[in-house]
């Protein structure tokens, strides 16, 4: 908080110094009201110039006024066409049950059940929208509460039907149906509709009339403007012509008005770079509760939720996650500003980084049925040296606006090799759409901070501007540039190049090891900041990891001396930066100079990272460094690691960080066979987001068919459902097994089945099926069965006969 309060002052001295500065200049050009008669403006006043002037001020507030009468008639507009939207609605959920039941009724099938569920569902929350609506019309909500009435009524018997039909059969319930008892009931229910249509079709028309009238008082008064404009142009011209000399007096007085504004330029700018360095020291403290809200959420989400608990949890994660990407592009822009904004380059692969950006906007192109197209040159080396956040950064803002600006046609993001030298390439990048365009004079003005193509577009597609801004200038810093071509409704081509090293000889990706064994590792947490412990400790205990939590850094070497003369040592050290008295870099560095602890493994947590903490780690010997908000799988990787000590094998010390786990997370290709859309879409959408590849078959029989397409190892792994139409999962399984005693390669399938029991998981492995997930998935128990298995080498076990 002192870093803030100190940069608050400088913001506050530079402003407070710009308007002494302002105030300065002012008072030098002061006119004196005894040289008032002689000037030009007592003439113009006398010439009649005041009669003009104050017409164009009494018809500037009766337009203001007639133009905020002309707003409230629009919005009376709009919520009439709700209401109308909203009976119609009604309309159609009520017809829903009533094809629902009676189809039923009939049939006995039960995919008109679908169509009655809907409109159960449906015709309440239309009902409330109603009512809601015109809780301001007497007459409207007369019919309302007789609508109620008559809804219930038809949900009532409705249900009887289907209750009917179950339990009695078909012909008590189609003899109930063919009694007729509904059909007045549905009659006054589309009648008491359009009564309440036609009341509000007569309200939009009397509405319409009123903002007609409006648009044409609107278009009188602007007449009424202009004339009154040319009448005040014309006097002014002709004072113009008959004083050159008021001329040339106005012309010294803006040359020193200029000059004032030069200085007053000068002012606001420094108190723009103070409240830069106060906007960067205070992400911190934003930071810091986004910890707690993002990673509490995270942990409650792993608990026994109801349904509407667990979904209202998603929206905070997911506003969590908006509002995290706000404050992140915010910090990149004020770093910007001040000239902070640098690179940490890492070694990794491109082909992946790239995908795996690509697979996170899938989904939304996907979603608007858009085709997604990623080209990347045969020639482009398989790892690079360079910060490949940033890079994704850059491709995520690119990627997402050629997404966001495009209703129909493709995406195309190709990535080729510009040029090659010993000592790295120049990547060459284009993103191109088919969307809306860019006309040519606002092409520059889009890498401009808080500036979209179109001032609608803020309220068309969202967003702050600030994407494009920081792309740029994150360009800038590999050595390249960012452009633009565009043509308007015929969609943009954004170019960037990049300078990326090639990798030291040697490096390679680490997969996450699943030999270490967390159960029982002591390990220290320092941070002064209660819920961030509370929550390191709740993770840490999950993993049956032995946590002790200090909130200080001297507390933390006294507890590492006392455990080592204990002869208990913490294997392990999770640590903050930014702490009082003594911050993490301090801890780490007093931990290496003193003997005793100095072993000890240290991965930094932080809420406020820097340019240039990553070669400051790696100075101390600082295993692994993570920013906050913590994510539970990141930070269990980030450990895993961590405790190998295989990033001491490197040709020099190398820092595990977020992009180092995103490079050296394995990822393959999946085959999934479920036959339950839902799960399908669900499963499919957690595994590419992951950054795997999956493909879908709809049983065991279609899956067996894909197998005979492709190589025997096209797939790393097989996500097998157990219970499928024409062929389930253990005859699938089975058959698979047979045909391995052949080829001599093991395929690993995990089971994914909805069946819970005691013994199901036995069943499942005396199959031949490698692990078992039940049903509801949890996202990070699928991926760790997915890598687990993606890192077995591929030898056949002998299987047990299948179960009968």
């Amino acid at each position: 908080m002192g870093t803030g309060n100190s940069a608050a002052s400088a913001g506050t001295s530079g402003i407070s110094g710009s308007r002494g500065r302002a105030l300065s200049a002012r008072s030098d050009h002061t006119i004196h009201v005894d040289d008032l008669k002689n000037s030009s403006l007592a003439r113009v006043l006398r010439a009649g110039f005041g009669v003009p002037i104050a017409m164009l001020i009494v018809l500037s507030v009766v337009s203001y006024r007639t133009v905020v009468t002309s707003t409230a008639g629009t919005a009376w507009l709009r919520h009439t066409h709700q209401v109308l939207e909203r009976c119609a609605g009604l309309l159609s959920a009520t017809q829903d049950i009533e094809t629902g039941y009676r189809g039923f009724a009939l049939t006995g099938d039960n995919r008109f059940l679908v169509s009655y569920e809907e409109g159960l569902a449906n015709a309440p929350a239309e009902l409330a929208g109603i009512a809601m609506l015109t809780a301001d019309n007497q007459s409207q909500q007369r019919h309302i509460a007789r609508l109620t009435t008559l809804v219930d009524r038809q949900i009532q018997f409705a249900g009887e039907i289907v209750r009917l039909r179950r339990d009695a059969g078909q012909r008590a319930a189609s003899s109930r149906v063919a009694a007729g008892d509904d059909i007045q009931l549905m009659e006054d229910i589309r009648n008491l509709l359009h009564q309440m249509q036609d009341e509000e079709n007569r309200l939009l028309g009397a509405r319409q009339v009123i903002a007609d009238h409006d648009f044409d008082r609107v278009e009188l008064l602007m007449a009424l403007g202009v004339f009154c404009a040319i009448l005040v142009l014309s006097l002014a011209g002709r004072m113009v012509i008959r004083d050159t000399t008021a001329r040339r007096e106005s012309e010294e007085a803006l040359r020193k008005s200029e000059a004032s504004l030069r200085t007053a330029k000068d002012a606001a700018e420094a108190s723009n770079q103070a409240k830069s360095e106060f906007l960067a020291n205070i992400s911190h403290e934003i930071r810091t509760p986004m910890n707690g809200v993002i990673g509490m959420t995270d942990l409650v989400l792993d608990t026994d939720l109801t349904s509407e608990q667990r979904e209202n949890l998603r929206i905070v994660q997911s506003s969590a996650d908006s509002l995290l990407g706000v404050i992140n592009d915010i910090l990149d822009f004020s770093r910007m500003e001040v000239g902070k904004l640098e690179l940490d380059p890492i070694d990794f692969n491109p082909r992946d980084a790239i995908g795996d950006t690509a697979n996170s906007v899938a989904l939304r192109a996907h979603q608007k049925g858009l085709e997604l197209i990623v080209d990347v040159d045969a020639a482009m080396p398989h790892k690079l040296r360079g910060d490949a956040g940033r890079l994704r950064q850059i491709l995520v803002n690119l990627l997402g606006n050629a997404v966001k600006f495009t209703s129909e046609g493709e995406v195309v993001l190709s990535v080729k090799t510009e040029a090659a030298t010993p000592q790295g390439v120049v990547m060459h990048v284009s993103v191109k759409d088919t969307g809306v365009g860019i006309p040519l004079d606002r092409q520059k003005s889009v890498f401009a901070a808080f500036t979209q193509a179109d001032g609608s577009a803020t309220r068309t597609y969202g967003g702050a501007g600030l994407g494009l801004t920081i792309s740029s200038q994150l360009v800038q810093l590999m050595g390249g540039h960012l452009s633009v071509e565009s043509e308007p409704c015929k969609g943009s081509t954004f170019h960037f190049t990049a300078n990326f090293g090639l990798a030291h000889e040697g490096a390679e990706n680490l997969p996450v090891p699943d030999a270490v064994d967390l159960r029982g590792l002591p390990v220290l947490v320092v941070d002064d900041n209660a819920t961030n412990r509370r929550i390191l400790e709740e993770m840490l205990l999950s993993w049956q990891m032995v946590p002790m939590l200090v909130e200080s850094a001297p507390e933390a070497l006294a507890s590492l001396r006392a455990a080592q003369k204990a002869g208990k040592p913490y294997d392990l050290l999770l640590t903050d930066v930014q702490m009082p008295n003594m911050d993490g870099f301090t801890l780490a560095e007093t931990i290496k100079r003193d003997p005793v602890i100095a072993g000890t493994t240290i991965v930094m947590l932080t809420s406020a990272g820097r340019p240039g903490d990553a070669v400051r780690c790696r100075e101390l010997g600082v295993a692994a460094y993570l920013p906050k908000p913590i994510r539970r799988s990141e930070l269990r990787a980030m450990i895993l690691l961590a405790m190998t000590g295989q990033f001491a094998a490197k040709i020099r010390p190398a820092v595990i960080m977020r992009q180092s786990l995103r490079e050296t997370r394995r990822t393959g290709r999946l085959l999934l066979v479920e036959d339950n859309k839902v799960n399908q879409t669900l499963a499919r959408r957690l595994l590419e987001r992951r950054g795997h590849t999956v493909v879908v078959a709809n049983n065991g029989r279609e899956a067996l068919a894909i197998l005979d397409d492709v190589a025997i190892d096209a797939f790393g792994a097989v996500l097998m459902d157990v219970q499928m139409p024409e062929m389930g999962g253990f005859q699938c399984t089975a058959i698979i097994r047979a045909r391995e005693k052949v080829t001599g390669f093991h395929l690993a399938i995990i089971a994914m089945t909805a069946h819970a029991m005691k013994g199901d998981k036995e069943r499942c492995l005396a199959a031949g099926m490698d692990g078992y997930l039940s049903k509801p998935i949890q996202a990070d128990e699928l991926f760790d069965a997915v890598e687990h298995h993606l890192h077995r080498s591929p030898i056949v076990p002998v299987w047990p006969a299948a179960p009968s």
